[in-house]
């Protein structure tokens, strides 16, 4: 009961009120003097203004909406920004680095390169839209820059292509260095090219690396064969043949000592010899050369007025210094280092010439003196002496042809390794000069070893081989 009259109540107070409001409306609509309420506001003067619609409150262009960058991708002295734009309504945008404005681009314009930028370096970028009504920041990116990348150095090998040819190697078995001579019929280093061939000495770190290069020569042909280079108490020599291609005359036969910085200590001129190998051990450094026809086998010191220290006749290609004695392949004689007197000889008769008439190379260690070379009816042998001389066996371990350039052999604690130019690389096993492997794709025509690795020389190149399984390492 109660409810229903508190709605009737309700009800009369609000028709006054609604037939007050129609009154005014009517009164305006009749165009009387007096103002009503107007929903539309007019435009004559004295007209009250009409209410604000919502939409007049916008301003007609307004800010544009922060950017959002999508790609920064840095090299070492550029950066690419790359941005969403979210609306048509920008005048540009501004590009802002670590605070500071460092580019700009108009209206639609997405993109933007850096130029200015330096390698391993971290910067923080922002993007802001921008038009008269104000302007938007996208959130942060930070981007690095790549440090500028260290060239890797090339190993092993030289300058020069096919026109640069290392004929002898030496390794150095303190320091595990190891040097090349040769020759070349280009310049490799800023020293002008004298001749037809120039003689050069390269010196390798362990890694690979080309520590030095040296070039030098006369203006007739310098050779360096096999057996041409030697080590003696960090001191490199090399033995180098001149010729005169000419037939003008001219050309002698020269020593070059180096130190292990490549610096030329001494050339000695031998004059008109004939150059045949050269060996060395910390008692010294002798030389085989021919003169006359006649062989000679001499004690050289750079340092001495006479450089020849002691000169004896004894026919010689191929000479090996080893606990105190020269070991020489023509008649397998034995000479003693300090005085230059002959120790032993063996006729040739002794060591069957028939087999083995022409010897490419000799090497030396504590199990005995190695020789290998061409037989008078076989291409390629190998022999095995003594220290005293006497004849231990002999193998032939090839009877492949083809060019015999042969190099001198390295020797490991089992084996012997030799390098024979279109025959590939060879292992023997020097207990029983039995033929272990021959690696026909690795050609060269030097050998070195040092620890696990033997060193092959193929032209302008070293190929660093593993001693056990013959496989071309890095």
């Amino acid at each position: 009961m109660n409810i229903i009259k508190k709605q009737s109540t309700a009800i009369l107070s609000f028709i006054p009120i609604f037939i007050l409001a129609f009154s005014f409306l009517i009164s305006g609509c009749g165009g009387g003097t007096t103002a009503g309420l107007s929903l539309v506001g007019g435009n004559n003067p004295g007209d009250n203004p009409g209410p604000i619609s919502p939409i007049d409150l916008i301003p007609s262009n307004p800010p544009p909406p922060a950017p959002v960058i999508t790609t920064a991708e840095a090299t070492t002295n550029s950066i690419y920004l790359k941005w969403m734009d979210e609306s048509p309504r920008e005048s540009g945008f501004l590009v802002i680095r670590d605070g500071i404005q460092v580019g700009e681009t108009d209206k639609n314009v997405s993109q933007w390169t850096d130029a200015s930028v330096l390698p391993a370096t971290t910067y923080t970028y922002i993007v802001v839209a921008w038009n008269k009504e104000g302007s938007n920041a996208s959130p942060e990116k930070t981007v690095t820059t790549p440090a500028v990348p260290v060239p890797v150095p090339p190993k092993w090998i030289l300058p020069g292509g096919g026109n640069t040819h290392i004929l002898s190697l030496a390794v150095d078995q303190t320091t595990g260095e190891l040097y090349a001579a040769g020759m070349t019929e280009v310049a490799l280093t800023d020293a002008p090219h004298n001749g037809r061939h120039d003689e050069f000495l390269a010196k390798f770190n362990p890694d690979g690396t080309l520590a030095w290069l040296k070039q030098w020569g006369t203006p007739y042909a310098d050779l360096i064969l096999g057996d041409f280079l030697a080590i003696s108490n960090g001191n490199i020599y090399v033995l180098c043949q001149c010729n005169d291609v000419s037939g003008l005359g001219g050309g002698n036969t020269h020593v070059t000592a180096f130190d292990s910085q490549g610096t030329i200590l001494r050339i000695v001129d031998l004059g008109n010899v004939g150059a045949e190998s050269i060996t060395a051990d910390d008692n010294g450094v002798y030389i085989a050369y021919s003169k006359n026809n006649i062989g000679h086998i001499a004690k050289f010191d750079y340092q001495a007025s006479d450089p020849l220290i002691w000169d004896i006749n004894m026919w010689a290609m191929h000479i090996k210094a080893y606990g105190g004695a020269i070991y020489v392949n023509g008649i397998m004689g034995k000479i003693d280092t300090d005085t230059g007197n002959i120790l032993q000889t063996m006729a040739p008769g002794e060591w069957n010439s028939q087999l083995y008439g022409y010897v490419d190379g000799s090497a030396v260690d504590a199990s005995g003196v190695y020789l290998i070379g061409q037989g008078v009816a076989v291409p390629l042998t190998a022999l095995k002496y003594s220290h005293d001389l006497a004849k231990i066996s002999a193998n032939i371990f090839s009877t492949q042809s083809g060019l015999l350039t042969g190099s001198s052999p390295a020797l490991s604690d089992t084996s012997m390794y030799i390098a024979v130019g279109g025959l590939g690389l060879f292992r023997i096993d020097k207990a029983t000069l039995e033929l272990v492997w021959n690696k026909t794709d690795i050609k060269g025509e030097a050998v070195a070893f040092i620890g696990d690795t033997v060193f092959v020389a193929d032209r302008n190149k070293i190929i660093p081989v593993d001693a056990l399984t013959g496989s071309s390492l890095p």
